[in-house]
């Protein structure tokens, strides 16, 4: 454990408590990406009812990048709360039948990022006792004292306590054409969301959020993103949507795979983008007293081998994470 002996935070946060029943949960990255906006929207609004379906997912976000030039996606943050439900919703006959016909070429690509999570090797934080972030949708939140000091994150990573979660070999890539991209992960890999809701602000906050804080997610989201030598493989800055996938919300997050668990506690403790990250938003605190209406959280893993699957289908070279990862 990091935490420092005697530590007491300077102030409450929460994190997740799954129910004893539970031993993992599984959080998909279902995607469509084109240059022409109907026809992604009209594919990822078909996928809105293939997700409505028989065991379907406890919750989803729908979101597109903050930034989008020529290429338009769309991605559906789906959340199931066992095991089981996602594979009788995988498994359905209607699901494969649209996945496996997807043409591998065309105007549109499809991908999915599809992680089985083990609940020993999750985390959460957020900054209040909010129920409408990611897993908290279904499940409890309680306050925590491992927080507010370094190492707090690795401490609420229940598996951290008796295994270092060191960077395994690359995962198993499978190619069916050059069109159509499978493989597995390594060992350890490590995936964070990290959100930032700015949707109760009053008007004097919201714009000192967007004008000061915004702009450095930005810069730290498109540094790691292009920047592989930092340990992260992938990096969308993106912004949540309404049901019908044409409204933006007032929240964002960043999507990012990491190497390790070590690779992103190095970026958050040491590297300069994020120094800049929370030297914009201690500045906010400040100018607002310590009291502020900016939510905040995040939610990490660490995967073991075999418990992520990406697949690729007519995608851009650019598309998804360094595969296959580590050669």
């Amino acid at each position: 454990m990091r935490k420092p002996e005697g530590h007491q935070p300077s102030y409450p946060a929460f994190t997740s408590r799954f129910p004893d029943a539970t031993d993992a949960i599984v959080f998909a990255q279902l995607a469509v990406e084109g240059t022409d906006l109907a026809e992604v929207t009209a594919a990822v609004r078909e996928l809105d009812a293939l997700l409505a379906g028989t065991a379907g997912p406890r919750h989803l976000d729908r979101v597109r990048p903050v930034q989008e030039a020529g290429e338009h996606t769309r991605i559906a943050l789906a959340y199931w709360d066992s095991v089981e439900s996602y594979r009788v919703w995988w498994s359905s006959s209607s699901v494969r039948s649209w996945w496996e016909s997807l043409p591998d070429d065309g105007p549109l690509g499809y991908w999915r990022e599809v992680a089985t999570i083990p609940v020993t090797r999750f985390e959460s934080l957020h900054s209040g006792e909010w129920h409408d972030n990611g897993v908290s949708h279904f499940t409890p939140i309680e306050v925590t004292e491992h927080h507010d000091y370094w190492g707090g994150m690795r401490d609420r990573i229940r598996d951290s306590h008796h295994d270092e979660l060191a960077p395994g070999e690359a995962g198993d890539l499978t190619a069916a054409g050059n069109r159509r991209i499978i493989f597995t992960n390594p060992d350890n890999l490590c995936f964070i969301r990290t959100a930032q809701d700015w949707s109760h602000c009053q008007d004097a906050e919201r714009t000192t959020y967007s004008e000061t804080v915004a702009p450095t997610l930005r810069a730290g989201a498109d540094y790691i993103g292009s920047h592989p030598d930092t340990g992260c493989t992938s990096a969308r800055y993106v912004q949540e949507l309404d049901e019908t996938w044409s409204q933006v919300q007032d929240r964002t997050c960043v999507l990012a795979w990491w190497l390790s668990l070590a690779h992103l506690e190095e970026w958050t403790v040491n590297h300069p983008t994020h120094q800049v990250i929370f030297g914009a938003f201690h500045q906010l605190l400040q100018r607002y007293e310590f009291t502020i209406d900016l939510r905040l959280w995040h939610e990490v893993c660490v995967l073991p081998a075999g418990a992520a699957e990406f697949e690729y289908v007519n995608c851009l070279p650019v598309t998804g994470i360094s595969a296959p990862l580590g050669t």
